[in-house]
């Protein structure tokens, strides 16, 4: 798979696990986020 490929597919997942959680009532934290993703969250 090419990087542009696995970015896209990447990013796709996390919108698609952010969709699901707003969808289930799920109030979302960026840090819980960012620790989920294995990200930091940059200020």
């Amino acid at each position: 798979m090419n990087r542009p490929t696995k970015v896209h597919d990447t990013l796709v997942y996390r919108m698609s696990q952010v969709l699901q959680k707003l969808n289930q009532g799920e109030s979302l934290d960026p840090q819980q986020l960012a620790d989920e993703f294995q990200h930091n969250l940059v200020y």
